[in-house]
């Protein structure tokens, strides 16, 4: 537990570090990761991965893959990487390693799996599970205290630190992949009066409930972000024009619906969001904050209660991707409003 101590070492790093170690314990053990399960996109996303060169690898998952299967159940499992009956996604390790022990947990909410993987058969019964389960919980309490750090107290939303990260990310794998990447900027329009007509307990509540409607209102594979004051900031990925455009209007929706704060009454609030597609867009993750920002004052100059996508030129971009990832329309010059 010395490793905990160290207010040099958390998160990430310390993960790192833990598998890190664990690699080091034996010649035969030559993988070590946790991976989000993505349920609604049908992948894991392998985070911190050690000791193999699979850096951006996504395991696509079956509905009924044993991974998925055993992240419900919360029990821990030895895979034969090399059985016929194998889950599906355990394929990219073939001829690479013999098994692997997947341990699911936690974190922060969100159903994760540790994964260590070995070049001999029958290993882990012969050194026994509980000492790598017992690692997977010194991951899932280092991942709980990087989430305590990277997220908003008051609404539980990552911070602006971990949008930016997740931007630059997103974009990285959509130069690759041709897929469009939004970011958006929302603000709440009327929020100060409220703030002063009824106090700042009450302007707290309505952060709350805004949150969570904008979070069920998107894909869960996007990321809200609570920017600082009545300011949030949205990633809309793996979607076209149109999906984004779909969920602008369920957000906004969603927010403008009234919302009872108890002893304070009934209130209602509406917001303006504006969003900028990359590569379309193809500036960095400050650039496109800036044009996602200028886009969002643009719907509230027209009236607030509205989305404005940011106008850029992309005709050189529209030959480069395939037809089904097309944007929807001939410009980004689109004026919509609800």
């Amino acid at each position: 537990m010395t490793l905990l101590a160290s207010p040099v070492l958390h998160g990430a790093q310390l993960v790192q570090q833990v598998f890190a170690g664990l690699l080091q314990s034996s010649e035969a053990v030559c993988l070590a990761c946790y991976a989000v399960v993505d349920g609604e996109q049908g992948v894991l996303l392998p985070e911190c991965v050690t000791g193999m060169a699979v850096n951006n690898l996504q395991l696509r998952l079956r509905e009924t893959d044993l991974a998925q299967l055993l992240v419900k159940s919360g029990e821990s499992y030895i895979v034969d990487v090399n059985a016929t009956n194998a889950p599906h996604w355990v394929g990219v390790f073939q001829g690479l390693l013999s098994e692997l022990l997947i341990t699911p947990f936690m974190m922060a909410g969100v159903r994760a799996i540790c994964i260590t993987g070995a070049t001999q058969q029958g290993f882990f019964n012969r050194i026994g599970m509980p000492q790598f389960v017992a690692f997977t919980n010194l991951v899932a309490l280092s991942l709980g205290l990087r989430a305590e750090a990277s997220h908003d107290p008051l609404t539980k939303l990552p911070n602006r630190t971990v949008f930016f990260e997740s931007l630059e990310r997103a974009c990285v794998y959509a130069k690759r992949s041709g897929d469009l990447v939004g970011c958006g900027v929302l603000d709440l329009d009327g929020f100060k009066q409220i703030n002063d007509s009824y106090g700042h307990d009450a302007g707290d509540r309505l952060l709350q409930y805004v949150s969570a409607r904008i979070r069920k209102s998107l894909r869960a594979s996007c990321v809200v972000a609570r920017l600082g004051g009545d300011e949030f900031a949205i990633l809309f990925v793996g979607c076209v024009q149109a999906d984004v455009e779909r969920m602008c209007v369920r957000v906004l929706d969603s927010v403008s619906t009234p919302m009872d704060l108890g002893c304070y009454g009934e209130v209602k609030v509406t917001a303006s969001l504006g969003v900028t597609l990359f590569p379309l867009d193809d500036g960095d993750g400050a650039e496109l904050m800036r044009h996602a920002d200028m886009a969002m004052y643009a719907a509230k100059a027209a009236g607030r209660n509205q989305y404005r996508l940011h106008s850029v030129d992309y005709k050189e971009y529209v030959g480069t991707i395939s037809e089904r990832k097309k944007p929807s329309a001939p410009s980004l010059r689109l004026v919509a409003s609800i």
